[in-house]
Parts: C-alpha cells; structure tokens; sequence
C-alpha cells in the first residue's frame, strides 16, 4: 500500500515540477489568448467592428509575442509562430475588407473574408487542443 501511494505522489511530482508542467503552462497560457482570439473574431458583424477588431488584434499580436516558449518543446515555438501567422492574415483580411468602403451598418457576418477569418481561429484551436490532448497523455 506504502509504494503505490509513494508511487501516485511520485508521478504527480513529476507532473508538477517537470517539463508536461511547463508544456501544459505554455499550452493554457496559449488557449487563454486563442479564445480571446476566437470571441473577438467571433464579434465581428457590421462593418464597423473592423476597427476595434483590428485594434484587438494588434495587442494580442503583442501580447503573444512576448510569449517564452519551453525550452527542449519545439512545438511551443511552431504554436506561437502559428498562431501570429494567423492573427496577420486576419490583420490582413480587415485590411481587405475595410478597402470595400461600405456604410459602417452594413452586416458583414457572412461575408467570405470574415468566414475566412473565423475558419483560421477555429483551425488553429483545432491544433492547439490536439497538442494539449497529446501532452495530457505522455
């Protein structure tokens, strides 16, 4: 009975201290900012969220670059450069879109470029979570 508690109490140090501790920081760390991503892509409806939209974007860009990834856990470095990728072709679609010049009431839900943009968050959460299931499991 003695060694399978040591055991148990063991394995758990193991997972506090050691490196699926810092993945799984890193991985949590990422999701936080990628639902943040998702609700305000999510947001976009009428013409004129695009500016708050676009201002949004550039904190979060921010924000995730200052992101340290886990040393020895090269995909902690593929993520963070995917998910900046992401959130520039989004950039960039606001872009795009603002250069229609339409009336700031004009629903723009369904428009292509922004089901575009919301395909891109929901693929890259897709992948993120898939990674977490991954380190969950090691």
């Amino acid at each position: 009975m003695f060694n399978i508690l040591l055991t148990v109490i063991s394995g758990c140090d193991k997972i506090s201290s050691g490196m699926q501790r810092k993945q799984f920081e890193f991985l949590y760390k990422m999701n936080n900012y990628s639902s943040l991503f998702r609700e305000y892509t999510g947001g976009i409806s009428y013409y004129s969220d695009l500016d708050f939209y676009e201002n949004r974007m550039v904190k979060l860009h921010e924000d995730v670059s200052k992101m340290e990834a886990v040393p020895g856990y090269d995909v902690s470095e593929d993520l963070k450069a995917k998910l900046l990728i992401t959130i520039n072709e989004n950039i960039s679609s606001v872009n795009t879109i603002k250069q229609k010049q339409r009336p700031v009431t004009e629903n723009i839900r369904e428009e292509f470029d922004v089901r575009m943009m919301n395909e891109r968050v929901d693929e890259f959460i897709e992948e993120l979570n898939l990674e977490i299931t991954k380190v969950g499991k090691q």
